[in-house]
């Protein structure tokens, strides 16, 4: 039988596109689609940011050291926080399921707070294990003008995992037709 006489010549084809679409629908990534930066700053954030990075870092080294990985933290606060406002984080007793440590005990008791420690943005840390070995990923969620923007800084993992941190991004839901 000639390609002209197959009953479906773009069968192959048309799976081969299927799977793709489903694959894409069915991603970890699927709820929320990058959108080109904007170019937007967020310098007081950023401040806000840059006083916690180095008490995190030292809670994480402790945490690593009697724990053989890095802490995961789950979002700070249970929505995304407007950047002018102070909000104290909410989820202060939430941890993943493989870890009985919770937000709460990096936060107050890890000594990370700064203050009364509120904040206008709210954060969650993730945790990698790659060829380049253990590192942790921080992103960091504000709100401007009812939209999201996010930023993640990267630790440990060396190149391999250099990919994940970005500046400031807008993100915005995948809607579905």
């Amino acid at each position: 039988m000639t390609r002209a006489t197959r009953p479906f010549p773009l069968m192959p084809q048309l799976m081969a596109g299927l799977i793709t679409l489903l694959i894409a629908l069915v991603s970890p990534a699927a709820p929320l689609a990058a959108q080109p930066p904007d170019q937007v700053t967020f310098p007081l954030i950023d401040a806000v940011i840059d006083n916690h990075l180095p008490r995190i870092a030292t809670y994480q080294a402790t945490y690593l050291q009697n724990h053989n990985r890095y802490f995961q933290a789950l979002w700070s606060h249970a929505d995304s926080v407007d950047e002018n406002s102070n909000t104290a984080p909410d989820q202060l007793t939430v941890h993943p399921t493989d870890q009985v440590e919770t937000f709460g005990d990096m936060w107050v008791t890890g000594g990370v707070r700064i203050g009364l420690g509120r904040l206008p943005l709210r954060f969650r840390i993730d945790v990698f294990n790659s060829p380049c070995g253990h590192g942790y990923v921080m992103t960091f969620e504000t709100m401007r003008l009812g939209l999201v923007y996010t930023r993640t800084v990267v630790v440990g993992g060396g190149q391999c995992e250099a990919y994940r941190e970005s500046g400031w991004q807008r993100f915005a839901p995948i809607t579905l037709p």
